[in-house]
């Protein structure tokens, strides 16, 4: 039975190479699954599958990881955070972070295209290391991993929650 456009249903299959968990929610839609590769198709509505931290729209960001407080960097750009992000976690993506166990998120800046986070990302990447650590520390001193890797959702940056608090 076909689901009616608008209704919820429990995703029936599970997406083995990117959680062990299924989508929690999906509608007859206008999104294709997550794992477009080897994924199951089923079409998803943009405000649902919260597990994989939201389709949700596509918002550009830079991000940094580190291996560990005051470790390892790697400074990546993507259209979808929490599951870039989680490919890292998990090491799916081969190359520099999982050679290196780079899986804590340190810092993200959210763009408002494509276009600006790259060229913010380029950026970044030809500044010294020291100025890497204070552009974190002054986010996030404590170096708090941002990826809830149980629920998959992105936490504000600790500096955030400061400026709110006024």
């Amino acid at each position: 039975m076909s689901p009616q456009a608008g209704q919820s249903l429990t995703h029936p299959q599970r997406h083995p190479r990117v959680m062990a968990e299924p989508c929690f929610a999906w509608t007859a839609g206008t999104q294709s699954c997550f794992r477009k590769r080897g994924g199951c198709g089923v079409m998803l509505d943009s405000a649902h599958c919260s597990r994989l931290g939201g389709l949700m729209r596509k918002t550009p960001c830079v991000y940094i990881l580190a291996s560990r407080g005051n470790g390892t960097l790697y400074i990546g750009v993507t259209s979808h955070l929490a599951g870039r992000v989680n490919l890292h976690v998990q090491e799916l993506v081969p190359g520099f972070t999982a050679r290196h166990h780079i899986h804590s998120l340190v810092y993200y800046e959210m763009h408002p295209t494509m276009e600006a986070a790259i060229t913010r990302e380029k950026q970044l990447k030809k500044w010294n290391r020291l100025w890497k650590i204070r552009l974190i520390e002054q986010a996030n001193p404590e170096w708090t991993d941002l990826f809830n890797r149980e629920s998959g959702e992105i936490a504000d940056l600790p500096a955030d929650d400061e400026r709110r608090k006024f």
